[in-house]
């Protein structure tokens, strides 16, 4: 439970998110639901996104214009939680 403790800890005190629900059956079981602060899906200020992520210890990447290939200006970056799952921040 400690691992799920501490991945929870990392959303919510490194990219910001919100705890929505938090249910524990048991050891095994266990599911929890987070939200962005502002409800969206989408950050209208990627810049300012990375800074703030960064500044909280998270590992990101340099911010890129190119999700959706080269010249697309759809800016981007990534970053990885503690357990390797690889998490994309989009601007809107």
């Amino acid at each position: 439970m400690q691992i799920v403790d501490e991945l929870i800890g990392f959303k919510t005190d490194k990219l910001g998110l919100k705890v929505a629900s938090d249910y524990r059956r048991d050891g095994h079981n266990w599911w929890v639901s987070l939200t962005l602060p502002q409800d969206g899906a989408a950050t209208s200020d990627l810049a300012a996104a990375h800074k703030e992520i960064g500044a909280k210890g998270a590992k990101v990447s340099d911010v890129k214009d190119d999700l959706y290939g080269p010249g697309s200006g759809v800016k981007w970056f990534n970053l990885e939680d503690p357990d390797a799952n690889q998490v994309f921040l989009v601007q809107a």
